[in-house]
């Protein structure tokens, strides 16, 4: 469904002073694993993209594409942000991209990937649905629970996340929650009773029972009566 990769630049750190020296064409709007939130991120710095002088430099539509960018070095819990901004990133960053966004791309392991997928089943997620998903304290339970070494988070570790598909019509109550939440972290608004209500959606999409609602997160405060009569 997606490819997930990281690159290791050897970057040219450029403050925002030096853009306009540069030019537009040059430089490339850059981020690092620190300024990764959950949904969202800031930009760290500018980079003089040279593919041929930097190690393992990927390639271009592996950041200049719309994704879902996460940090592999777990803080406190997982952080995934949305990126619409053709960001690059370091080795600190991990890249979520559609595998339909990446159909034309002539690089090998994306060409030998292409072969053993279904192309379509991509088409079928929006990435402000997988957002709400991969933020959720849910899916961050079973990271702990099951995949954590308490440290680093892999981009297997990703693939062997519970993604449940749903048609785009049913994504949609969790897309516009979402984009609530970019406006409201834009805009530097509260987004905690949000975020809430992305778990509580996230319980009931996966089916959890009152019961096990209350093993994920122990101090939920929705009584089972009130807890049972939601509906996404």
């Amino acid at each position: 469904m997606f490819l997930l990769g990281s690159t290791c630049p050897l970057v040219f750190d450029l403050g925002l002073e030096f853009y306009s020296c540069y030019g537009e064409d040059l430089l490339k709007p850059f981020t690092e694993g620190e300024c990764i939130e959950r949904y969202v991120f800031k930009q760290h710095s500018w980079l003089n993209y040279k593919p041929l002088e930097h190690y393992n430099s990927m390639f271009p539509e592996l950041f200049e594409n719309e994704k879902i960018i996460f940090i592999n070095v777990v803080k406190d819990r997982l952080r995934f942000a949305y990126d619409n901004g053709n960001y690059y990133n370091s080795h600190t960053v991990i890249n979520c991209v559609k595998y339909d966004l990446l159909k034309n791309v002539n690089y090998i392991s994306v060409k030998r990937a292409l072969k053993d997928i279904d192309v379509s089943i991509s088409k079928s997620y929006h990435y402000k649905f997988l957002l709400a998903i991969l933020n959720s304290n849910l899916l961050n339970w079973y990271f702990i629970s099951f995949l954590s070494e308490s440290l680093h988070f892999y981009p297997d570790d990703a693939k062997n996340l519970p993604i449940i598909k749903l048609t785009e019509l049913l994504q949609q109550p969790f897309i516009s929650v979402v984009n609530q939440i970019l406006s409201n972290k834009k805009q530097n608004l509260e987004t905690t009773e949000l975020e809430n209500q992305i778990d509580l959606m996230v319980y009931k999409l996966y089916e959890l029972t009152y019961e096990e609602v209350l093993v994920v997160e122990p101090e939920f405060s929705l009584s089972e009566e009130e807890y049972d009569g939601y509906k996404i």
